[in-house]
């Protein structure tokens, strides 16, 4: 689980996403946590609170990683691959917030990308 993040002083020079851009990012995680591994989203509001108070550096590194990798990881699903149906959820969901949706790829298509993919 992510609940301790590591400190990461100095990452780059890049600022941190502005304010609005840090909320969408949790949100996103929220919904992710809720819909597609039906836990407590409050994970995610536990976990942005404890990004808040690390260095920026943590923080850039936080926010470089996709919303769907915190919420794998604090749904402590992390260590397995996801599903084509758990990736075409998250990006339903990051579509509502990124206005993406019409580039999405159906979920037939991603079934047979991870079949084409499966080296069994």
């Amino acid at each position: 689980m992510v609940s301790e993040p590591r400190d990461y002083r100095i990452l780059s020079s890049e600022e941190l996403p502005p304010e609005p851009a840090q909320r969408t990012y949790w949100q996103v995680v929220r919904e992710s946590l809720q819909e597609i591994y039906q836990t407590d989203p409050k994970l995610a509001d536990r976990q942005a609170e404890n990004i808040r108070e690390s260095s920026p550096g943590t923080q850039q590194k936080i926010y470089q990683t996709e919303p769907f990798t915190i919420a794998a990881d604090l749904a402590g699903q992390g260590n397995r691959p996801p599903t084509a149906e758990e990736i075409y959820k998250y990006l339903q969901i990051k579509a509502k917030y990124l206005d993406f949706a019409e580039e999405l790829p159906g979920l037939d298509e991603l079934e047979t990308a991870f079949v084409r993919e499966d080296p069994a």
